[in-house]
């Protein structure tokens, strides 16, 4: 049964939460919510206490295409109310587990509360700004362009349906991946479908800029991953921001791409034990 914590802005925090130990915190991306987790619980074992919260503005934190969208979409709610779930429901320093936009969150909290996070594992962050090499920016710029053109298109037509599947197919640099998907899959997803404007609305759209000495002023032990079939922009934003930070590892997963935590749960759940492991050696 989904928790809740009523947050200091007047909102809520949607959250799960299993098992008990050392506190470990999952942050979904975009179009999802915490429902993209079901299959890296279903198969995670050890004595860890795992939260998996909902961003505000996500599916299960309110209802489908509620007007509130517009006012609680952000990167300050989303990162105040993280900070929130930390401070109330854990024992700190903990880690963080984020997957795409959860992937940025996770290394911006380790930039803003850096008393409170032991580790990061960020898979295929989307994060650039901090990058300095403007062969390498221009790279991602037009990659990302190509990526997001074919769910702009769908936008456009106010097909939200479509623009899903354009997300999820261009985020993998796959046709028709999330035709490939299980049912229950492309219903979490699709479930998600109003979130799609509020990713490209330029009012609300999270202000993911941080500046390079932010970046390499990271204190906590970092895994930086991204999947065998990344497209270019993934690969180069995790190469960079590893290069950047003083205890940073690359994991590449085999066999993977964006969609890793539905599609090889796998590889990732033992990416991340993986990361565990080398820290406590380091």
């Amino acid at each position: 049964m989904p928790r809740k914590i009523a947050l200091q802005d007047g909102n809520q925090l949607v959250y799960d939460e299993f098992g008990s130990g050392e506190d470990i915190i999952f942050i979904h991306g975009y179009i999802s919510d915490g429902q993209v987790w079901n299959k890296v619980k279903s198969c995670w074992t050890g004595n860890e206490h795992i939260l998996i919260p909902t961003l505000e503005g996500f599916y299960l934190n309110q209802a489908p295409y509620s007007k509130d969208s517009l006012s609680t979409f952000n990167l300050s709610n989303h990162l105040n109310s993280l900070i929130e779930l930390i401070k109330s429901k854990c024992t700190a320093p903990v880690r963080i587990v984020g997957w795409s936009y959860g992937a940025s969150l996770a290394l911006l909290l380790a930039i803003k509360i850096p008393g409170l996070i032991k580790s990061v594992f960020a898979y295929e962050p989307g994060i650039s700004s901090f990058i300095e090499n403007s062969s390498v920016l221009k790279m991602i710029e037009e990659d990302r362009v190509d990526m997001a053109s074919s769910a702009i298109q769908a936008l456009n037509k106010h097909n939200h349906e479509l623009a899903i599947e354009q997300v999820v197919d261009g985020a993998c640099q796959k046709k028709r991946i999330f035709q490939s998907l299980p049912e229950n899959i492309q219903k979490l997803f699709l479930e998600n479908s109003m979130t799609i404007p509020l990713m490209f609305n330029t009012k609300v759209a999270p202000n993911l800029r941080v500046s390079n000495d932010d970046i390499r002023g990271i204190s906590a032990d970092v895994t930086i991953s991204y999947g065998e079939f990344a497209r270019p922009a993934y690969k180069l934003v995790a190469q960079e921001t590893a290069s950047m930070i003083k205890k940073a590892k690359l994991e590449i997963i085999p066999k993977s791409y964006h969609i890793v935590p539905v599609q090889n749960t796998d590889s990732f759940v033992k990416a991340i034990k993986k990361s565990f492991v080398e820290e406590n050696v380091n």
